[in-house]
């Protein structure tokens, strides 16, 4: 369902969380499990997982304390609390630690496909950049996509469009280009001419591929290079 995602799935009892590991591989590319608090925790530290369902009554680290110690090293990474029980003093701890939701095990099939939609939802359009014609930027993957299919871009033109695109608002001169993109190279022999013929292609890339006549990188003479926004094309087409 979201090959794209991981989990982590933190529960004691070794039957419960075997079965319940199989269920979660058909909404997950990747499942890892943890048996008790320590455990999820150095789980969580090695393999940084999408989401995270987490049992209450865990041992060493109660579920609570982990999901806290959890969101203060990573406070967007989505927690859902597990439980036998249904109390409200839980419930209001759990809305202290911003949580992404409850669920009363045993869990019904129609409560955890709702859960897992919604969660994964709001990870994925964080993960999502939307751009002009179509296109669309995974920040997880650094894959540029126009609808659904892949865009191939080169390493270099991927990190130049991932740069561009973490300050999407913001001019870079050509020398801050240059030495973000090129990095140890850029202190031997290349020059700025690479960065503008590396820039050249992308544009000319992008406009046989959605048949379009605008650039995706922009130029500025005064200020540099960023990634075209709408309302530097209305500018464009109104002079």
């Amino acid at each position: 369902m979201n090959s794209k995602l991981s989990l982590l799935y933190v529960e004691d009892d070794n039957e419960t969380r075997e079965n319940y590991k199989l269920i979660f591989k058909k909404y997950f590319n990747t499942v890892f499990t943890a048996k008790d608090g320590a455990e999820a925790l150095m789980c969580f530290e090695k393999h940084n997982p999408d989401i995270i369902f987490l049992d209450i009554y865990i041992p060493y680290i109660n579920g609570l304390e982990v999901a806290k110690i959890i969101h203060e090293k990573n406070k967007n990474v989505p927690i859902v609390i597990l439980s036998a029980h249904s109390e409200n003093t839980l419930l209001l701890k759990a809305i202290n630690l911003n949580l992404s939701g409850y669920l009363v095990k045993p869990l019904s099939e129609k409560d955890l496909n709702k859960m897992v939609e919604t969660v994964s939802k709001g990870i994925l359009k964080n993960e999502i950049i939307t751009l002009l014609y179509n296109l669309s930027w995974d920040k997880k993957e650094s894959q540029l996509y126009h609808a659904d299919d892949f865009i191939y871009l080169t390493k270099k033109e991927t990190k130049l469009v991932k740069i561009l695109l973490n300050h999407a608002d913001k001019y870079f001169t050509p020398e801050a280009l240059l030495l973000l993109v090129y990095g140890k190279e850029s202190e031997k022999k290349v020059t700025s001419s690479r960065l503008i013929k590396l820039i050249s292609r992308l544009n000319i890339k992008m406009r046989y591929e959605l048949n379009i006549r605008d650039s995706l990188i922009e130029s500025n003479k005064a200020l540099g290079y960023k990634i075209t926004s709408r309302e530097s094309l209305l500018l464009n087409k109104a002079s």
